[in-house]
């Protein structure tokens, strides 16, 4: 992801959230799968990203099962279950909120990776910065914590502190370790405060560097994504993102509007892949006519 990630922030931010909005709002299933579609090429990218989707998704094949189990609407009885209808219509409607799901956070990981603590600092430290700065704090605390757990955890082993041969003993060894590692990082985070707070942050008249330069090539993406995303709002704004599966499910065509509709989502879900891979392949091209 080093070629898309040299982008202007401003870019990679409006991007995402188009995407991101898109998927959670639309009722139409194809916008969904072409967001998963667009997602998961993204991650092709990035192997941890793609672990991450594959540990989800038996969670997201579970909850396609399951929801015809409590849902029985629909006309299309597949097979009766436990003396309820097991219903193709409740088993779509399972399939594309699964699809939903795994596609919100392939890009939220993927939002994660593109824009560090430090893009978030540049894109929003002058508008609101006691805000965006507990929420890096926040998205930094998570991994962190869990590093320190580990530390703490194997510094204890090596120390005989967790050789307890009782379950009891072995639980309030874990408990102590939470402690000590949860003292620890909030004191952290009252230095880090403190640190920043000594150092001018969020003062008026406060000024900084400007570390991204917005260049015609990010203009042009901006651009793009400006005019997707409005061809997006105005055909899905007069019936283009309205979908029902019950009681049967309906055609995913139904006009034309729908149609264009879900052609200039895709193209907004799926060029940040293409930038990233038309990059990549120049990449080769040029090393290898060296």
């Amino acid at each position: 992801m080093s070629a898309y990630c040299r982008l202007h922030p401003a870019v990679l931010f409006c991007t995402f959230s188009a995407v991101l909005l898109c998927t959670v709002f639309s009722a139409h299933p194809l916008v969904r799968g072409l967001s998963l579609l667009g997602a998961l090429c993204f991650a092709a990218f990035e192997r941890g990203i793609l672990k991450t989707g594959l540990r989800c998704l038996p969670f997201c094949l579970l909850l396609t099962i399951v929801n015809p189990l409590f849902v029985h609407e629909g006309v299309t009885v597949l097979f009766w279950a436990f003396g309820a209808p097991f219903t193709l219509e409740a088993l779509l409607y399972g399939a594309a909120q699964s699809v939903s799901l795994l596609a919100v956070l392939l890009w939220c990981a993927v939002y994660l990776r593109v824009l560090p603590e430090e893009k978030w600092l540049y894109l929003f430290g002058k508008r609101c910065p006691r805000l965006v700065l507990t929420l890096c704090m926040a998205l930094r605390f998570v991994p962190l914590l869990l590093a320190r757990l580990r530390e703490a955890d194997s510094a204890q082993t090596a120390l005989g502190l967790q050789a307890s041969a009782t379950r009891s003993g072995r639980v309030r060894g874990k408990l102590r370790v939470l402690s000590a590692v949860l003292s620890l990082s909030l004191e952290s985070a009252m230095d880090t405060a403190l640190s920043m707070q000594a150092r001018g942050y969020a003062l008026r008249g406060r000024t900084r560097a400007a570390v991204f330069r917005f260049t015609v090539r990010d203009a042009v993406a901006l651009s793009l994504t400006g005019l997707l995303c409005a061809a997006v709002l105005a055909l899905g704004t007069s019936g283009g993102h309205a979908y029902s599966f019950y009681p049967r499910a309906a055609a995913l065509f139904p006009d034309a509007q729908s149609v264009w509709m879900c052609a200039a989502f895709g193209i907004l879900a799926l060029w940040p892949a293409a930038y990233e891979g038309w990059k990549l392949a120049v990449w080769k091209f040029c090393v290898s006519k060296t």
